[in-house]
């Protein structure tokens, strides 16, 4: 009949549908053995696009195939009509066939994207409050003694595992965690083939990952459709298809990798099977992390084994880095006379005291106010909802008073300060600073400004600068103020270190998203540096802070790969005086070298005026126009 000739329809239009989406996949085959795979493509996703168009070709098949197969029975009703009995089948068999090859072909891809891959390493979680302080301890020390605590990216292990013990105090995961839905998880991974009798397994590495159990994608949707979505997707929404359990392996404040080795055997193959170990423990959860994120620097190990552990290896934005090894023993004011751009050398805390701003840098916490946790969140979160409001990322563990607190008093005196700022006794902005000693970094995080009362003062340029000199003054290397807000951070002394990222999970479409929401992320970040380089191209000191190369010991592990990546790396560092006290002799060298030069012209013209030894006539008119003429010249 007339009106069931639409299922027909129906096939022919999926059939062209396949069509496309073979030629589209025929195109990806041959991008991906081009020169342009690195542009178009990544390694472990497909195009958006593409798989859309698979998915829509794949559901629209199913349900054509179901109609096709429903009146195929309704026809066996009636014998007399058996060429048109074996039309539906013949059509209904096809589109089954279709079906099970696209299934097939989208799971194989999935299997090789995201195989189990075996590791000797097992991961167990481990409750910090449990261990004593002799054990704890012991994990400090096994971090600081792998590698070292130079390179960049290196943390004093005894700061870190304070602070893994102050999340996990907080993070507790559910509802009626202080800090709601989101949960701090320490592991401890051990290698499975080496068990000692009286030891038992030894330790390769220490792990935390902070899990947030709603990551709302609705929030990176901007606009009405975004808040549309958000109430019926989103994370509280009646159907929470947009909400995700997402997993960083790491801290977020400070934004830093949280895998810490301590085995140091063969590294990159250590660090490749810890991280399948982590996947691993992902793996048996009850209710898995849909995304492991694994932030690192380039300088680190775990970028160059993202690859092998099956995680996208993606380039992020960079982070800013002041680099204070070369200026040692300076003050501040010498610090910006060398490091800075002539326009950068301004005096902001002066420009804020003398606009009735105070600064309170302090362990005390109180000291900046008796109502510390609830002023600094408060601030957190001014900072918070001014960014969401321009599209800027959310952040997903938000700055709350139980997470300010729990610093305060479980954090390790020694390991943190607050940085607090008031106008008019107002208070204006603050910041947690977090010290690691061992390792001689101090990073700024949680800070939170009033944007009314601080922008008139310049609060921020004066949080950053004064956080600078009191880095220099107490003799650290480095101040990581991470990856937001590039330009006022180069301005006061800041350098880029490219920031990676790696990215595991076992949802095809998600590989694709990652992807591309970190190519937008990037791009946007890839503009802020072609700012700051075009600034900066007309200073010629290689001191300047915002030009200084890579040394050996900033790598993790440096080798032949890394030197090949990075060539202009230096062997050693070179100390701003050592390079002025050469500068000094070698211009001191060339100077008397040119006044041998200038002795030694002097004596041949000298002998050449001997030789030639003729009288100078007295009539002889002078050569020198300010003599005047004699009366015989005259004539």
């Amino acid at each position: 009949d007339e009106h069931n000739m639409w299922m027909f329809h129906g096939m022919n239009a999926v059939g062209i549908l396949c069509t496309i989406s073979a030629l589209f996949g025929l195109g990806i085959t041959a991008i991906s053995h081009s020169r342009a795979s690195t542009i178009f493509l990544s390694s472990a996703s497909l195009p958006i696009p593409y798989l859309l168009l698979e998915m829509f070709t794949l559901g629209t098949c199913v349900i054509f195939c179901l109609g096709n197969l429903w009146l195929a029975l309704a026809v066996e009703l009636k014998p007399q009509e058996y060429y048109l009995r074996t039309g539906f089948q013949l059509n209904a068999s096809v589109g089954c066939v279709v079906c099970i090859v696209t299934f097939m072909i989208h799971n194989a891809y999935d299997q090789l994207l995201n195989p189990h891959l075996i590791t000797p390493y097992v991961a167990e979680e481990v409750d910090l409050k449990t261990l004593s302080e002799d054990e704890l301890k012991k994990w400090g020390d096994d971090i600081n003694a792998a590698f070292g605590t130079k390179y960049i990216g290196a943390w004093d292990g005894h700061a870190a595992v304070s602070l893994m013990k102050a999340y996990q105090s907080v993070m507790t995961g559910g509802r009626d965690s202080t800090i709601p839905h989101t949960r701090a998880v320490v592991l401890r991974i051990r290698d499975a083939q080496t068990e000692d009798i009286e030891e038992g397994m030894r330790d390769v590495a220490y792990v935390f990952v902070t899990i947030c159990e709603k990551f709302d994608l609705t929030n990176y949707i901007p606009g009405i459709l975004g808040s549309i979505l958000g109430r019926i997707f989103g994370s509280d929404g009646c159907i929470p298809l947009l909400s995700l359990r997402w997993g960083i392996i790491g801290f977020q404040y400070p934004f830093h990798s949280g895998l810490f080795l301590v085995k140091s055997d063969d590294p990159k193959f250590d660090m490749t099977m810890v991280q399948r170990a982590v996947v691993g423990w992902n793996d048996s959860l009850t209710r898995t992390c849909h995304v492991l994120q694994s932030p690192c620097y380039v300088t680190q190990l775990d970028s160059r084994a993202f690859q092998d552990a099956h995680f996208l290896n993606l380039a992020v934005g960079p982070s800013v880095l002041v680099d204070l090894r070369r200026y040692k023993g300076m003050t501040y004011k010498e610090f910006q006379r060398v490091a800075l751009k002539k326009g950068n050398r301004r005096n902001h805390d002066a420009f804020f005291a003398k606009k009735g701003g105070t600064i309170v840098v302090s362990r005390e916490f109180e000291d900046f106010d008796t109502e510390y946790p609830r002023v600094v969140a408060r601030l957190a979160q001014y900072t918070a909802n001014r960014r969401s409001a321009v599209g800027e990322v959310v952040i997903p563990v938000p700055v709350t008073a139980t997470l300010i607190q729990s610093i305060s008093e479980v954090h390790q005196h020694e390991f943190r300060s607050l940085f607090g700022m008031s106008v008019n006794g107002q208070p204006a902005g603050s910041a947690v600073v977090f010290e690691f000693p061992a390792s001689r970094l101090m990073t700024s995080d949680m800070s939170g400004l009033r944007h009314e009362i601080a922008r008139p003062t310049r609060a921020y340029f004066a949080m950053l600068a004064v956080t600078v000199e009191k880095a220099l003054k107490e003799g650290f290397d480095f101040v990581d103020f991470g990856p937001t807000t590039l330009e006022p951070k180069m301005d006061v002394g800041g350098r880029l270190v490219e920031g990676r990222a790696g990215y595991h999970t076992r949802l095809m479409i998600m590989r694709s998203l990652l992807k591309m929401g970190n190519d937008n992320f990037r791009g946007q970040q890839e503009e802020a540096e072609k700012r700051m380089l075009l600034a900066g191209k007309d200073e010629s000191s290689p001191f300047m802070s915002h030009k200084l190369p890579f040394i050996e010991s900033d790598f993790q592990c440096f080798d032949e790969e890394m030197r090949k990546k990075f060539p202009n790396t230096e062997k050693k560092l070179v100390h701003f005086n050592d390079y002025k006290k050469t500068v000094q002799k070698t211009t001191e060298k060339m100077t008397k070298k040119q006044r041998n030069k200038e002795r030694r012209k002097a004596k041949r013209k000298a002998k050449k005026a001997e030789h030639k030894g003729t009288p100078v006539p007295a009539n002889m008119p002078s050569a020198n126009p300010t003599i005047s003429p004699t009366e015989d010249e005259k004539m």
